[in-house]
């Protein structure tokens, strides 16, 4: 039988023991198929590279981490685990604010919480973030099922994990993680912990100021006047000088989700010309799809972001890039052959695309092809689609030098809610196997 019909058969056989309107995720049989899906035996060469999978140590590209006390410090709960990634699907399925506003309200019963989410919960349970939720829930916390009866009982793990040796037991013991790349969002930058994390930092906001109010900012995040072209120039540069002093291991954008990753190498005078016109304007307005669209300071904006590739050249730091999905965003801005220029003008930067540009994956295959400087990063393919991560593993070992595929980011924790997933990549190998042979 040909292999994708055994999976297909496989994952059919798990749909039906589900009864259509049963709203709850039972663990055991989606674990064993992750963690073994394309049944190897022990001993066989599938069943040997299965346990190097299971044992391999990661390095994880890509993490949005708190502080360990500060999570400590919080009361996380199982709706906390819903947000931002299988909330976004739930959304997707049709549910409402207001019960998105229930759901997350911490003051309100939990059989009412999960009641508000519940229908939609039936639409997006076998969905990758759903699935992904499940087998944190089931590996992490030792509740097997996700419905309204056991709900306190993933509350009761939660809190019994949280408290100081936790990111060591999940990051390292389960985890296998040698090091990950933090995003470092706090105002002044952080010096990496060697032995946890390496830091990424942003300069987006000197890229993308929309009015004299995020001027103001900038100046007081970097102690500087800011009047003209150059003196936004100068101040990026004193905020890159302190990221590299703070041992900044890799510049990273999130533009993508802001406006289109197309650009241009400007004219000075033309970038001047949108700057003055700019600081005019009092306040910004609200990000919405127009205004990711319709950008009036573009041609500042792509004179900016060039200076900041620059820099990065200068000093030879990496650059990860956003690229693809995010919730609700403006998808055709994400596409990464807009960033294609930038790959010429800086052949001795490294590109990191994030995401493998889901939807994109053909795309983002032809520039790690074409270009030295182009890497293909998986982080969070793995669980948007499962599937899509192990096709796109075949085809990208097909066309790509493997020495340019980031296979693995380890957890889906924004915010550190802590759901992670070393078995999903190395499942996607696993999956790719049997595409392969």
């Amino acid at each position: 039988m040909n292999p994708s019909r055994r999976i297909l058969l496989k994952s059919a056989g798990f749909l039906a023991a589900l009864p259509f309107g049963t709203p709850a995720i039972v663990a055991p049989t989606g674990l064993r198929e992750l963690h073994n899906p394309i049944g190897a035996e022990p001993g066989t060469l599938e069943g040997r590279l299965i346990e190097v999978f299971d044992e391999m140590r990661i390095a994880d590209s890509h993490e949005h981490i708190i502080d360990e006390a500060e999570r400590n410090g919080r009361d996380f709960d199982f709706f906390d685990l819903l947000a931002h990634y299988t909330m976004g699907d739930l959304s997707s399925a049709g549910l409402p604010e207001d019960a998105l506003q229930l759901a997350m309200n911490k003051n309100a019963p939990d059989d009412k919480r999960w009641s508000a989410i519940e229908p939609y919960w039936h639409y997006a349970r076998f969905a990758g973030y759903a699935r992904n939720l499940q087998i944190a829930v089931s590996d992490i916390y030792g509740v097997g099922e996700i419905s309204g009866q056991t709900i306190g009982k993933i509350h009761a793990g939660m809190r019994e994990k949280n408290k100081p040796g936790l990111y060591r037991e999940i990051l390292k013991d389960r985890a296998h993680i040698r090091f990950y790349v933090l995003d470092d969002r706090h105002t002044h930058p952080s010096k990496p912990d060697r032995e946890f994390y390496v830091i990424a930092r942003e300069f987006d906001n000197f890229v993308v100021p929309g009015s004299r109010n995020d001027i103001q900012k900038l100046e007081e995040l970097t102690n500087t006047s800011i009047t003209s072209l150059a003196t936004l120039e100068a101040a990026l540069e004193v905020r890159f000088n302190e990221a590299l002093e703070a041992q900044m291991s890799t510049v990273k954008t999130l533009l993508a989700y802001t406006r289109e990753i197309y650009f241009a190498d400007v004219e000075r005078a033309t970038a001047e010309a949108d700057f003055a016109r700019m600081i005019q304007v009092e306040r910004s307005p609200e990000l919405s799809f127009r205004n990711v669209v319709s950008r009036p300071f573009r041609n500042m904006e792509d004179y900016m972001f060039h200076q900041v590739m620059r820099l990065a050249s200068a000093h030879r730091i990496p650059v990860q890039v956003h690229t693809g999905l995010n919730n609700r965003n403006y998808i055709a801005n994400s596409n990464p052959t807009h960033l294609t220029n930038l790959f010429f003008l800086y052949p001795d930067t490294k590109f990191d695309l994030f995401h493998t540009g889901y939807p994109y994956l053909g795309e983002i295959s032809a520039l790690g092809k074409s270009f030295s400087n182009v890497f293909v990063d998986f982080c969070w393919t793995h669980i948007i689609s499962p599937t899509a991560a192990a096709g796109a593993l075949a085809v990208y070992l097909d066309t790509i030098p493997s020495n340019k595929i980031l296979a693995l980011e380890a957890t889906s924790s924004t915010r550190s809610w802590f759901m992670p997933m070393p078995r999903l990549p190395g499942a996607s190998l696993q999956r790719y196997w049997q595409l392969r042979w």
